[in-house]
């Protein structure tokens, strides 16, 4: 969904959970009367993992799949790895999150990937997994790297999140500041389509 250009738009309808106190501990970060005067709060779009989608996002792709890997029973998609640089997420920003290609990948460098040798298996397998059922955003007055800056789990308007799908995760800076962002999300591979509840691996 592709939010309006306006600190007061209306938000998306799904938030992270309150995280009163880290958010205590970061709020001289936040914003305060600044306003929409500048061009902080100009909003865009930008695509992760897919091609660009020129009717709900038009903007940029960053051509990054984030990264995913086959954890047992689940898959765990991460925006970026432990480490490295996290997403510039300035102000009145989108991201529109796709992991299904990076799924697929994953399960084909698992010991998983014997079991879908069938033309088409693969595909009808991640068609039938489940909406992530942790998903953690976290937020970085600058890059984690450097010397002063403060993350949190993000909450509120660091971060409302939204699933368009079960592999797709859109996610909106709602205020008028420059921040990084890491999104990690863990997913059960425990479907039908797996026929029994033991490990994966």
């Amino acid at each position: 969904m592709r939010e309006k250009s306006r600190c007061a738009a209306d938000i998306l309808s799904r938030s992270v959970a309150s995280a009163s106190v880290a958010m205590l501990a970061f709020s001289p970060a936040l914003p305060g009367a600044t306003g929409c005067t500048t061009h902080q709060c100009d909003a865009d779009c930008v695509v992760i993992g897919a091609a660009p989608d020129a009717l709900n996002c038009s903007g940029a792709n960053t051509k990054v799949q984030g990264d995913a890997h086959v954890d047992g029973n689940d898959i765990v998609w991460e925006s970026t790895l432990t480490g490295d640089p996290w997403l510039d997420f300035p102000g009145q920003r989108t991201y529109e999150f796709k992991w299904r290609a990076a799924f697929e990948s994953a399960i084909l460098s698992s010991p998983m990937a014997s079991r879908f040798s069938a033309p088409g298996s693969l595909q009808a397998f991640v068609d039938l997994l489940p909406l992530p059922y942790e998903t953690q955003a976290y937020v970085a007055t600058g890059q984690v790297d450097a010397q002063d800056s403060t993350f949190v789990e993000a909450a509120g308007q660091l971060a409302y999140m939204h699933y368009v799908g079960p592999d797709q995760l859109n996610v909106f800076n709602a205020t008028c500041a420059l921040y990084s962002l890491r999104v990690v999300v863990r997913v059960s591979l425990a479907t039908p389509v797996t026929g029994d509840a033991g490990s994966l691996e």
